[in-house]
């Protein structure tokens, strides 16, 4: 038998933007990044490139907050 996860209920519903979720966001694509290593589909090589994208993505985002 398998094990299934079933979505119940939604609670607090709201969008989510970098505005006000930057951090979640960040955590979200590098968790996505850690298991595309996990299964096999990047490398050591690929992952590092993609989080150092990554962490330049957060960082410009950051800057350009700071100047608005």
């Amino acid at each position: 038998m398998e094990n299934t996860a079933v979505l119940q209920t939604i609670e607090n519903d709201r969008e989510i933007g970098w505005d006000l979720d930057s951090g979640f966001l960040f955590a979200y694509q590098k968790a996505m990044l850690l298991a595309l290593k996990e299964q096999g589909t990047l490398d050591e090589m690929q992952y590092r490139y993609a989080e150092q994208m990554l962490k330049t993505q957060k960082q410009e985002y950051i800057k350009k907050k700071i100047t608005y």
